[in-house]
């Protein structure tokens, strides 16, 4: 049986093969037999399977991918917006009338503000009870004390650190005392006036002096911090502004060096700049000096600018244009010239500004004012340089300055330069008003 089988099923595979042989051909598409079996290789089914393969491997957006990168209008978006737009604030009462009482009340009250002294101390308190009277609450307002080794301990921070031991400031400190009771303490004296942002612009000036009566050097800085200080109690301003009266500058930038080594990471990060306001009428011009330090560049080297400190710029030439009797001069170098406060804060990166009105040589440039001197003796019988103001032989010039001597009181300086201290306290009043009310974002 499975004989018969077998040989039926080769005979009915025998008949096939003859009977397509013998087919004739025809002139039938090839695609008649995709009509005959449309299985899985159709190709209405083929795209529904895979619908967006087609489309993703020739997706039309590809080829423009780096011109986008490149897009011209951003690049010009960058050159066009990267400087700060300079606003000029409207101010109905110009400043400085408030801020020249306030010399003459340290000239003839809290003269000799030598550090770690009782007088000292004693300027500090009159801070504090001032700012009260003027409106502002106790719980702004902080007293830091800090000691000679709190202070000799952060140095770094400011570049001073080339002096062996604290030995050094303690001989300078009790130089300055001379016949006064020095004490372990000096103190900065902080006031902040909080702002929408938590932005901080450190507004400063150092209010010990030598043993003179410190018109210049540097009631003049004090005054105007005083006076901006009441101005902008009221205003709704943008930045948190932090004025700090430095103990102990004319020492070796203590009172500096040691506010800043107190502040956190956070609170250095959010500091915008630092205005420092010293020896404000030593000359007549009035000089600002902006920068910041460019990195691996030592003090004394190529001081650098950004965006901030080009707008300081940019403020005092609109200010120069508003006011025919206005002249502020930028002086990048003066920020190394200039031993001061905002030392240490430049050289921790932070951008600054500085104002201190000096004289001008045709050699030396901006310097300390001439004075004509002879040789004579002093008290004591040693030999020493003996001012005058009428020529006589031997007498010889020495930019010697206003500052640091019995020279730095307000009633010498109205006699040989009446309006000189006015002139310079509203200059420099309205130029801090401009600079405290711009925005730098």
């Amino acid at each position: 049986m499975k004989k018969i089988i077998i040989s039926s099923s080769v005979f009915l595979m025998l008949v096939g093969a003859l009977a397509a042989c013998s087919t004739p051909q025809t002139d039938a598409p090839n695609n008649e037999s995709v009509v005959e079996y449309p299985t899985i290789y159709s190709t209405e089914i083929q795209a529904e399977e895979y619908p967006q393969y087609p489309e993703y491997r020739e997706y039309p957006q590809y080829p423009e991918y780096p011109e986008y990168v490149e897009c011209p209008e951003y690049v010009n978006y960058q050159e066009e917006y990267s400087e700060i737009v300079i606003n000029i604030p409207y101010v109905e009462t110009l400043p400085g009338d408030i801020a020249v009482q306030y010399i003459m009340f340290m000239n003839d009250n809290l003269y000799a503000r030598t550090a770690f002294t009782y007088r000292e101390l004693e300027t500090a308190e009159w801070l504090v009870e001032t700012l009260i009277g003027k409106g502002f609450d106790s719980e702004d307002i902080v007293v830091q004390e800090f000691t000679l080794q709190d202070a000799f301990s952060t140095l770094s921070i400011a570049g001073t650190h080339d002096l062996p031991t604290a030995d050094d400031f303690m001989l300078n400190i009790l130089v300055h005392a001379g016949e006064r009771e020095v004490r372990r303490y000096s103190q900065n004296v902080i006031l902040t006036i909080p702002g929408e942002s938590n932005k901080t612009i450190i507004v400063g000036a150092h209010y010990d002096t030598w043993a003179f009566p410190g018109a210049n050097d540097n009631a003049s800085g004090v005054a105007l911090l005083l006076e901006s200080a009441y101005r902008m109690r009221d205003l709704d301003n943008y930045y948190t502004l932090i004025y700090v009266f430095f103990g102990a500058e004319e020492v070796g930038v203590l009172g500096s060096s040691y506010f800043l080594s107190t502040l956190s990471r956070a609170e250095i990060y959010n500091i915008l700049f630092m205005l420092n306001a010293d020896l404000l009428f030593e000359g007549s011009y009035l000089l600002f000096t902006p920068g910041v330090m460019v990195t691996g560049v030592q003090w004394g080297g190529l001081v650098g600018s950004n965006r901030i400190t080009r707008a300081f710029e940019n403020i005092a030439l609109e200010l120069n244009d508003l006011h025919d009797d206005l002249e502020l001069f930028s002086y990048p170098e003066g920020l190394y010239r200039f031993f001061s406060d905002h030392r240490p804060f430049y050289m921790r990166g932070i951008p600054v500004i500085m104002f201190s009105g000096m004289y001008r040589d045709d050699e030396l440039g901006f310097s300390r004012r001439p004075f004509m001197f002879y040789l004579g003796y002093g008290e004591d019988g040693r030999p020493r340089a003996i001012w005058t103001d009428t020529y006589r032989d031997g007498v010889f010039i020495s930019h010697a300055g206003i500052l640091h001597s019995w020279r730095d009181d307000i009633s010498f300086i109205n006699e040989h330069w009446p309006g000189k201290i006015e002139r310079a306290m509203w200059g420099y009043g309205i130029f801090l008003e401009a600079i405290l009310l711009q925005r730098y974002t």
